[in-house]
C-alpha cells in the first residue's frame, strides 16, 4: 500500500480524498486545534481517482439546459365554453311575460273593463224579457179595446186613460228589465275580470319561478361543465408536471452517477490520522488547512521514498 500513488490534482484530492475535524476554542480568537485524515489508497485506484476528476470537470464545465416544455396548464376548451355561456347568459325569457302579466294584475275595474268584460248573451236574454213585455203589453191593450167596444166605450176616455196607463206601465217594465239585465252584466263582467286578474297574477308568479328554474338549471349545467373542465385541466398539469420532473431527474443523472462512482472508488482506502497541530486560525482556514496537508503530503512521500 502506498499514499495516494502519485500526486493527482491536489485541490480536488483535499476535496474527495481528505477530510479534518478538530476541537478547539470557540469564537474567542483562542487556539484551536486541528487534526487532518488522509486516505490511504492502492496506486491501483489511482486511475479511477483521476477518472472521476475529469468526470467532474466535464460535469462542471455543461451549460444550462433550459426546460422546453409547457410549465403551466391552460384553461380547457370546456372552462372556457362555461366561461363565455355564463358571460352571455341574460335573464329568462319568461321575466318579461312575468312582468307584464304581473303590471295587468294591478289594473283596476272601470267602465273600458266592463264593457270589455260584459257579455253579449246577457244582453241577448234582456232583449227577449223586453220583446215579451212589449208582446204581453200589446195583448193588455187589445183586450182593453175589446171591452170597451162590448161596454159601447170604444174610444172614450176611459179606453184612452187605461191604454196610456198600460203603456206607461211596459215602459217601466221595459227599463226594470234593460236595468236588471245591465246590473247582472256588469257584476258578471267584473266577476269575470277578478278571475282574469287572479290568473294573472298566479300565472305571472307561475312563469316567474319558470324562468327561475330555467336559469337554474342552465347555470347547474355549466358549472358541471366548467368542472369537467377543471378535471382536464388538472390532469394535462399534472402530466406537465411528470415530465418536468423527469427532465430535472434525467439532468440530476449524470451527477448522481459520479456521486456513487466517487463514493465507491473512496471507500475503498483506509483512513487513519496524518498529524495534528495546535495553530492560531488564520483569516483563511481553508487555504491553511490545505497547506498544512500539503507539506504533509511532501514529507511522508520524500522520507518514504529514502526508506
Amino acid at each position: 500500500m502506498i499514499l495516494f500513488g502519485k500526486i493527482l490534482n491536489i485541490r480536488w484530492l483535499m476535496d474527495a480524498f481528505c477530510f479534518y475535524g478538530g476541537s478547539g476554542g470557540g469564537g474567542g480568537g483562542g487556539n484551536t486545534t486541528q487534526t487532518a485524515y488522509q486516505v490511504q489508497m492502492p496506486e491501483s485506484l489511482v486511475p479511477y481517482a483521476e477518472d472521476i476528476a475529469k468526470q467532474a470537470q466535464k460535469l462542471s464545465a455543461r451549460g444550462y439546459t433550459p426546460y422546453q416544455g409547457e410549465r403551466i396548464a391552460g384553461m380547457s376548451d370546456a372552462q372556457r365554453s362555461a366561461l363565455e355561456q355564463t358571460k352571455a347568459m341574460g335573464p329568462s325569457q319568461y321575466y318579461p311575460a312575468a312582468g307584464l302579466a304581473a303590471l295587468q294584475s294591478t289594473q283596476e275595474f272601470g267602465t273600458p273593463q266592463a264593457q270589455a268584460y260584459m257579455s253579449p248573451y246577457q244582453q241577448a236574454v234582456t232583449d227577449i224579457a223586453k220583446r215579451d213585455a212589449i208582446s204581453d203589453s200589446q195583448k193588455m191593450q187589445q183586450e182593453i179595446r175589446s171591452q170597451a167596444a162590448r161596454a159601447g166605450a170604444f174610444g172614450g176616455s176611459r179606453q184612452g186613460l187605461i191604454e196610456s196607463q198600460e203603456v206607461a206601465n211596459l215602459g217601466k217594465r221595459l227599463s226594470d228589465l234593460q236595468a236588471r239585465g245591465s246590473e247582472a252584466a256588469f257584476q258578471n263582467a267584473q266577476q269575470q275580470f277578478e278571475r282574469d286578474r287572479m290568473a294573472k297574477l298566479q300565472g305571472a308568479g307561475q312563469l316567474a319561478q319558470i324562468g327561475g328554474a330555467q336559469q337554474s338549471a342552465e347555470l347547474q349545467r355549466l358549472s358541471a361543465l366548467e368542472r369537467a373542465g377543471t378535471m382536464e385541466q388538472g390532469e394535462a398539469q399534472r402530466l406537465m408536471d411528470l415530465r418536468y420532473q423527469d427532465f430535472l431527474r434525467q439532468q440530476q443523472y449524470p451527477y448522481q452517477q459520479l456521486g456513487f462512482y466517487s463514493s465507491a472508488i473512496r471507500g475503498l482506502g483506509n483512513v487513519s490520522p496524518y498529524s495534528t497541530q495546535t495553530y492560531q486560525p488564520p483569516p483563511s482556514p481553508f487555504q491553511q488547512a490545505l497547506g498544512l496537508g500539503l507539506a504533509g503530503l511532501g514529507a511522508y512521500q520524500m522520507f518514504g521514498n529514502r526508506g
